[in-house]
C-alpha cells in the first residue's frame, strides 16, 4: 500500500540531506564543494590530500550523485595540488566515472590545462603499470 510520508511523520516533510547541505535551490543528485572555501592557497599536497578525501567520502555517501566542483576565485593551481585531488581521483574512480560523477564549475584556462595535464599523466601512468 501506498503510503503517505508527510502523514505518517505527523505533518513533518522528510529532510533532504542534499538540501541541508547544499540549500533548497540544489537540484536532487548534485552535491557542490568550493575550492575556495576549502583552502587558502592550492600550491601542496597535505592540503590537497585533505580535499581529495572530502571528495571522496562525499562521492561515496551518494553513489548517484554529481559532483559539481566549483573553482570560483581559485586562479592557480600548482601540478602537485591538482595531481593530489584530481589525478588520484582519475585512477581511483576511472576515467569514465571521473568524468560521470564530477562536474567543474567556474574553471578558467590555466586552471583546465593544469587538471588535464595531470590526469592525461596519471593515467598513462596508471596504463603503463598495468602493462
Amino acid at each position: 500500500h501506498p503510503i503517505d510520508i508527510s502523514q505518517a511523520l505527523w505533518g513533518h516533510r522528510p529532510v533532504s540531506f542534499t538540501e541541508t547541505l547544499y540549500g533548497a535551490d540544489t537540484p536532487i543528485g548534485v552535491m557542490k564543494i568550493e575550492l575556495q572555501s576549502e583552502a587558502t592557497s592550492f600550491g601542496n599536497r597535505v592540503t590537497a590530500e585533505r580535499i581529495r578525501t572530502k571528495i571522496e567520502n562525499l562521492l561515496r555517501s551518494d553513489t548517484g550523485s554529481v559532483l559539481e566542483v566549483d573553482f570560483s576565485g581559485v586562479d592557480l593551481l600548482a601540478s602537485s595540488f591538482a595531481d593530489e585531488i584530481f589525478g588520484k581521483l582519475a585512477v581511483g574512480l576511472g576515467i569514465i566515472n571521473f568524468s560521470r560523477r564530477l562536474r567543474f564549475l567556474n574553471l578558467n584556462n590555466f586552471c583546465h590545462g593544469v587538471i588535464d595535464d595531470v590526469v592525461q599523466a596519471r593515467m598513462a601512468q596508471q596504463a603503463g603499470n598495468n602493462r
